[in-house]
């Protein structure tokens, strides 16, 4: 079993951990047991079931268990399982910005430490490189991201144009436009 935790997505699992034909000795499952929790649940939940029990038939040396942890407070549980000394294996997460922070405190292990350098570099060269920064830290991949989330500003076109202002390009337009249309003062232009 892997000493902390490893945070990937369960799609990327038989990539890193290889495939073969599932061996047991009549009902005793001789494969080393993945702890893998996830958030998913209601209708969502059993298609990652069906992915874990498709890893599962696939080879024979690991078994994934899943563990739906569905609701809040999921941070909080991995960090006391880490505090406790019996965190997950694998942890599907939704907030990719907290891998640097748990990296920093020694809560993850680097992917370098199960994949090897080839994979390591298909992974650097496939992830979109925001993917590949947010996940890693101090020049180590700890993570893979399943998706970013989407970003957008909507704007009133015809708003900003009685006011003859561009909608914005940058984050530092924006912080401009603020200023000028919503000022400390309280009064606009």
């Amino acid at each position: 079993m892997f000493a902390r935790l490893l945070p990937l997505p369960l799609l990327f699992l038989c990539a890193l951990l290889g495939c073969a034909e599932q061996e047991s000795v009549g009902s005793l499952d001789l494969r080393r047991e993945v702890v893998f929790w996830h958030f998913w649940g209601g209708r969502d939940r059993p298609v990652v079931d069906q992915v874990i029990e498709r890893f599962n038939a696939s080879q024979s040396e690991f078994r994934v268990r899943g563990i739906a942890m569905p609701g809040a407070n999921l941070d909080l549980k991995f960090l006391l399982s880490v505090a406790g000394g019996d965190p997950p294996d694998l942890l599907n997460h939704d907030d990719v910005p907290i891998v640097a922070d748990w990296a920093h405190r020694g809560a993850l292990t680097p992917l370098e430490e199960f994949a090897t350098e080839e994979e390591l570099l298909e992974l650097r060269t496939w992830l979109f490189p925001a993917a590949v920064q947010l996940a890693s830290y101090r020049g180590e991949l700890y993570a893979l991201p399943n998706g970013l989330d989407i970003r957008a500003i909507y704007y009133n076109k015809t708003w900003l144009d009685e006011l003859g202002l561009d909608p914005p390009k940058t984050i530092a337009d924006l912080d401009e436009l603020s200023e000028r249309v919503a000022p400390s003062g309280g009064s606009i232009e």
